[in-house]
């Protein structure tokens, strides 16, 4: 487990490889009984990196701040963020659990820890591992094709890896888009 500090909060945050995911949708329903902070579960090859999450939270925090959420549950906002899509079905579909096994990465909203209940159902779905968030160059190459940033990345001009902010700016560019 791993904290982020973004604008003064803290967020717990949990990587888990191999999670065997039978049931998604139960699966949701288990951890809101476990928790009444917001919890959201995400596919974890969609993440580039402890960088992106920050920057993601810290969108969504300034969008709640200021009323301009993609959605009204905080958990479906960030999976609108991760995915860089306002069609909230659509980024669910995406970023969200599916049947099968799967990296995730579980991430508290409110909170700078998890209930112990929930990291024992989370080793009970797989291996507890922060690496899963890591952005390997295969997961780079995977989500600049996914999201048609391999132009922008090319031209950018930082010394450190550029993906985390393009796909963040494009997270944040949904809103706009949306009012087109």
């Amino acid at each position: 487990m791993f904290t982020l500090e973004v604008e003064d909060r803290r967020y717990a945050a949990q990587g888990v490889r191999d999670a065997d995911i039978k049931d998604p949708e139960g699966l949701l329903r288990e951890v809101k009984q476990i928790s009444n902070t917001p919890i959201v579960l995400v596919d974890a090859d969609f993440v580039a990196g402890r960088r992106h999450i920050e920057l993601l939270l810290k969108q969504a925090y300034e969008a709640s701040k200021r009323g301009l959420t993609y959605a009204k549950q905080p958990e479906i906002d960030l999976l609108a963020r991760v995915a860089c899509e306002n069609q909230l079905k659509k980024a669910v579909e995406k970023v969200g659990l599916k049947p099968r096994r799967m990296n995730i990465v579980a991430l508290s909203l409110g909170e700078d820890s998890f209930p112990a209940e929930f990291l024992k159902m989370l080793e009970r779905l797989g291996t507890l591992d922060d690496s899963v968030i890591e952005l390997t160059n295969e997961k780079s190459s995977k989500l600049l094709s996914q999201h048609s940033l391999a132009q922008a990345y090319a031209s950018t001009l930082t010394d450190e890896n550029p993906l985390p902010y393009l796909l963040a700016e494009k997270s944040v560019l949904l809103a706009s888009e949306a009012n087109l």
